[in-house]
């Protein structure tokens, strides 16, 4: 994660832009966007999935960048993040 965040994943290109980082939501339900990501640092997505459908079942999400720090300056250049979505069913 992005310093001083928990919600935010750092940018991976120690040459690249500075202060910004990349932010992962959820887009399942349009009427309900969230960071998937809660401020405390813990995963907010629970997905119901019935029996009918865990063969190709998917999710909907989108990623954008995101200021880390709103007191600085973001400095161009190239932004990477490597994001891994784990999925376990209970």
């Amino acid at each position: 994660m992005a310093a001083g965040s928990r919600q935010i994943f750092a940018n991976e290109v120690a040459t690249g832009a500075k202060n910004v980082g990349v932010v992962l939501f959820s887009i399942q339900d349009p009427t309900n966007i969230f960071n998937v990501i809660s401020s405390a640092g813990n995963s907010r997505s629970v997905y119901p999935v019935m029996t009918s459908a865990l063969h190709n079942s998917s999710w909907k999400f989108y990623a954008r960048m995101q200021k880390i720090d709103p007191a600085l300056d973001v400095i161009s250049g190239q932004v990477m993040s490597h994001i891994l979505v784990d999925v376990y069913y209970e």
